[in-house]
This record gives C-alpha cells, structure tokens and sequence, in this order.
C-alpha cells in the first residue's frame, strides 16, 4: 500500500486466515522508503527485489 504523504511503501506479508468475516491480518508489516527496495518470496524462491523508486513511478 502506497503512503504517499510519508514517502513510504507498507508491504503486509503472511497473511493470517481468521475464523470471522474482517478478523484475518499479517504476520509481518514492513515500512520501504526512497533508495529501498521491497523484497518478496513466493514459497522458497527470493524474487527479484523491486526498487522504491520503480513502484511510485
């Protein structure tokens, strides 16, 4: 999610499944600034890291 006023990417990760409608949440919230990049995984592999600066293009 893009947090344009504090120049900021917030990447939610491991998604927590919930028994109710609106309960589920993350296991791990992380904050991406300028000159950082956002780094993924999908299963065991690393994907390729995605710039800051790519993603507010």
């Amino acid at each position: 999610m893009a947090d344009i006023p504090h120049r900021q990417i917030l990447v939610h990760t491991q998604p927590q499944a919930a028994h109710h409608l609106g309960a589920g949440r993350y296991g791990e919230r992380s904050a991406v600034r300028p000159g950082e990049a956002i780094c993924l995984r999908l299963d065991e592999m690393d994907l390729e890291p995605i710039r800051y600066e790519e993603v507010m293009r």
